[in-house]
């Protein structure tokens, strides 16, 4: 049968196998399709019946959904105001755990609470109908409302893309500022599920009869931003507040370098004029504080509390001491219209002016101008003693002098120590100087390697003449015996040095001539034939004669290499001849006392006479010449000259502590730059003056070419000098930042002040900031079309209200009757108001620069901190059209309605951090430290703790 209606080909279908489609397709429809007649027409009927009622249920879902959204801004403008921040009694809170759980629930409470006022007020008694059909809310045996419990409703939510307005701001991405681009939520999406009836109302009576149940779930976008005001208040926190995860906010990074700014510039102020007496002072840290908390919060909100922005430059005006103009009359004038420009010199030069009794505009030089001459003097002198003239603004004059013996760092500290806490400072220093030994002895060790003939003495030639002894003829010549020395005698004796100009190496410099005599036994025979007592036979006689030998022996004395000095030698005009000009013996008397060196008495020499061949070398002496003490007198005023020379490299004025905040890189740059100087001049010459000292391409005497080289042998110590004195600063700076930062600090990392006093932040903030007034910020949806646009974006404009205004370190602020301390600042001189002396490593050299490191504590709060969305006008108020939503901070605990469940604490806005400043001068001025005040200056909450 099955297979018969599968195959079947007619075009007609049986109606019974529409009946089956029919039932299937009935089982899809809502339960009550069901209960209607299956006749066609019914079905009919039913379908339009479906359509009508689903429009009903999306009209009532959306009404709802509205409500739900109301509902929700209410919740999140109650809890905006009210914040919970910590948990009371977190495990059994039935609120939740965590301040997140807290809020969220009291806003699913409000949410609840406001919903089914809602919903039973508009979906009960068939009020929500078309005519036809009804919509009630289900409400269950025993309960009131048709949502029972918060906990039905559940949140998600939702970020959006947010970009800051860049325009003029100094902004660097979690440097000096947040990122100027972030994802932040924005939004929570409400949902809960809601039972409701759904009634067909009779024409007669008005009444519904019940047709099905069902459950909708309502959702909705809660159009209010508080999500994203919470988010941008924590990211402030972050950006001001320093803990355990955060060492390094933003701001941070704003007060770092803008208190180096102020440290270094006010300390040259202080060196040169020994004012202003406290280099760091609290009332400009608590400025360089409230400046930094205005900034970081223009670049969050985009926006600052308008009266704080007001109030901060009132106190800039109050506290820098601006007396030509009223600070509401800068302030305006300062106020370009996008914000208010703060110029950091005010703070730096314009405090150490004022504070110093000078016109607040006078301009004053923060390059350290390390002056060489003054490590290269060390080379010539040392200093026996230095007499500190100090002096007070009545004009009283004392003087204290200090003998360089012993531990002078401490004497020189606890001098200037002395006098600066009575009101005195460094007015003058006057050296009182020695030559230096040592130096003295150089030059005449020079002088004496340079005066130095090599010469050797060389058989030339040797002649012999025999005078055999005459035996006689017939005689048999039968051998000798060996030349036996009788002795010599000298033929002559002259100096055969060639002319001047002409004498070079390996020429001869003496001739003598000896005559040696030798003999020897000649042995002669002679055989004769005799009769010997009747015998013939034959008898050898003997006949021993003298030879006689006469050697005409020449020796001459060479001259090998003269005046040898590093890779210099043989290159002296008409060395070996006295040089009447410049009153040099010039090596001339080396020849005489070579050869007295070797008389004839001497043995290797008389074995040279005797049976030196021809051509054979001895009797090698390297011999010392006299000099005269002009040598002397010539090289040390030469090496003065250089000296005179090396105190005219000016450094460059750029490389100043405004534009090096950190000062071993600002060391770095001055031995560079100093070096680079002082190497060219090396290398051009200047120093060497070579051809002062030569005639032509040889040195004009041995003498000059002695000053020469003590010259050179000046030149380059002075630059092993210098490198050692600057690598030793820098070591020495370094050091003691570290021990500044370990003892008060422990927390904080050297390393990265030093690279935050190096990095893009210092550039920005060097010559100006902005505090911006308010601009708006971009949210763009996270959801994009096909295209890869969002599919949707808003523009938010925040503003910001604080109190206190201006959070003060010196005088208390009242809120609600009680009195607090907003904000409390303090430093301590880390090294005292001397400072540490950075003295090289010989002991008669003074310190060459001063340090000094101030370690700054910061801690503050707001008394309250709001943070309002301007744009949402989404609240209504019978009065205003509208209500922002807010976000508060201050001190309150917060209770349910009838006060029986705590929910936590809202708490203030607080922040802390820790830095450190520096100060860097040279030397002989006023060292660099805090006078007045002592070493540890505490105001606000500091006072007390």
């Amino acid at each position: 049968m099955m297979q018969r209606f599968l195959h079947d080909d007619h075009a007609r279908i049986p109606f019974s196998v529409i009946g089956v489609f029919l039932i299937l397709g009935s089982s899809f429809t809502t339960v009550y399709i069901s209960q209607l007649e299956m006749q066609k027409a019914s079905e009919i009927a039913g379908t339009i019946g479906f359509n009508e009622i689903e429009n009903l249920i999306r009209y009532a879902e959306a009404d709802i959904a509205t409500a739900l959204n109301i509902a929700g801004m209410k919740g999140l403008k109650k809890i905006g105001k009210e914040p919970v921040l910590n948990v009371c009694d977190p495990g059994n809170n039935p609120y939740g755990s965590t301040p997140y759980e807290v809020n969220q629930n009291r806003c699913k409470e409000i949410i609840m609470q406001e919903l089914n006022v809602y919903l039973t007020s508009n979906y009960l008694y068939d009020m929500f109908n078309d005519g036809r059909y009804a919509i009630n809310v289900v409400i269950l045996d025993g309960e009131t409302y048709p949502i029972t419990s918060m906990h039905d409703i559940t949140f998600s939510t939702m970020d959006m893309h947010l970009t800051r307005p860049h325009n003029d701001i100094p902004l660097i991405d979690g440097i000096i500022g947040p990122e100027a681009e972030k994802d932040h939520m924005t939004y929570w999406i409400a949902r809960v599920p809601i039972d409701i009836e759904i009634g067909k109302l009779d024409s007669t009576t008005g009444e519904s009869k019940a047709i099905t149940i069902r459950t909708i779930n309502t959702s909705s976008i809660i159009t209010s931003r508080f999500p994203l005001l919470e988010s941008l208040v924590k990211e402030y926190i972050g950006t001001i507040n320093q803990d355990e995860d955060n060492w390094f906010p933003p701001l941070w990074t704003f007060t770092t370098i803008l208190a180096n700014i102020y440290s270094l510039a006010r300390g040259y102020k202080h060196y040169s004029s020994g004012k202003p007496l406290n280099v760091v002072d609290n009332r400009h840290l608590a400025l360089v504080a409230n400046g930094g908390l205005l900034l970081e919060q223009g670049l969050v909100f985009s926006s600052v509390d308008p009266l704080s922005i007001i109030d901060f430059a009132i106190e800039t005006g109050k506290t820098l001491r601006k007396t030509s103009k009223t600070p509401l009359s800068t302030f305006n004038e300062d106020m370009i219209g996008i914000g208010f420009d703060f110029d950091p010199s005010d703070l730096s030069q314009g405090s150490a002016n004022t504070d110093a009794g000078d016109d607040f505009n006078t301009s004053f030089d923060e390059c350290p101008y390390l002056n060489l001459s003054e490590i290269a003097e060390r080379v010539l002198y040392d200093i026996v003693s230095v007499m500190l003239v100090f002096e007070n603004d009545d004009g009283d004059v004392f003087s204290e002098t200090i003998d360089f013996t012993g531990d002078i760092e401490e004497k020189i500290s606890d001098a200037v120590s002395y006098w600066a806490n009575n009101s005195y400072f460094l007015n003058d220093t006057i050296k009182n100087l020695k030559i230096n030994e040592t130096t003295i002895s150089k030059i005449h060790e020079i002088a004496a390697e340079m005066y130095h003939s090599d010469m050797s003495t060389q058989v030339s030639n040797r002649q012999s003449t025999i005078i055999p002894g005459v035996p006689g003829p017939g005689w048999t010549d039968n051998g000798y015996s060996i030349w036996n020395y009788i002795g010599f005698t000298v033929i002559s004796k002259n100096v055969v040095k060639p002319e001047k100009g002409l004498v070079v190496p390996g020429c001869a410099l003496y001739d003598e001539k000896y005559n040696v005599s030798q003999w020897r036994t000649h042995y002669y025979y002679r055989d004769v034939y005799e009769n010997i007592s009747g015998n013939w036979t034959w008898v050898r006689y003997w006949n021993n004669v003298t030879d006689l030998n006469f050697d005409e022996v020449t020796l001459q004395v060479i001259l090998d290499r003269y005046a040898a000095f590093k890779d210099s030698q043989d290159d002296v005009v008409d060395v070996l001849y006295f040089n009447a000009t410049v009153d040099d013996p010039n090596l001339e008397d080396t020849l005489v006392a070579y050869i007295s060196a070797f008389p004839d008495s001497n043995s290797d020499k008389q074995n040279m006479i005797r049976s030196g061949t021809v051509g054979y070398t001895d009797l090698y002496y390297c011999v010392p010449g006299i000099y005269n003490s002009w040598i002397e007198i010539e090289a040390w005023d030469a090496m003065n000259d250089i000296l005179m020379l090396i105190g005219d490299i000016q450094q460059d004025p750029s490389i100043n502590s405004t534009r090096y905040p950190n000062p071993i890189i600002l060391m770095q740059n001055v031995k560079e730059d100093l070096l680079n100087k002082y190497s060219n001049n090396v290398n051009l010459g200047t120093y060497h003056n070579l051809s002062a000292y030569q005639t032509g391409s040889d040195f004009s005497s041995v003498g000059k070419k002695a000053v020469y080289y003590v010259r050179d042998w000046f030149v380059y110590k002075v630059k092993d000098d210098l490198e050692t004195v600057f690598s030793t600063i820098e070591d020495k700076i370094d050091e003691k930042l570290g021990e500044a930062i370990a003892d008060h600090a422990p927390g904080l990392d050297a390393d990265k002040v030093k690279d935050t006093l190096s990095g893009e932040a210092m550039e920005t903030l060097s010559n100006q900031f902005s505090i911006p007034f308010g601009f708006d910020i971009n949210l763009d949806s996270k959801q994009l079309d096909k295209f890869g646009n969002p599919l949707w974006n808003e523009t938010v404009r925040l503003a910001v209200d604080q109190y206190p205004n201006y959070l003060d370190a010196f005088n208390e602020t009242e809120y609600n009757g009680v009195n607090f301390w907003s904000l409390g600042v303090k430093n301590i001189c880390t090294l005292g108001p001397t400072g540490f002396p950075i003295l090289p490593p010989t002991p008669v050299t003074p310190w060459i620069v001063t340090i000094n490191v101030w370690v700054i504590d910061v801690k503050g709060e707001y008394a309250e901190f709001k943070v309002i969305d301007s744009s949402d006008e989404t609240l209504f108020n019978p009065l205003f059209g509208h209500d922002p939503q807010i976000y508060l901070r201050k001190n309150e605990q917060l209770w349910n309605e009838d006060e029986s469940v705590c929910f936590g604490d809202n708490t203030r806005l607080n922040f802390s951090f820790t830095t450190v400043a520096f100060g860097v001068v040279p030397s002989w001025g006023m060292m660099v430290g805090d006078i007045a005040g002592g070493w540890e200056e505490k105001d606000g909450s500091f006072k007390y703790t």
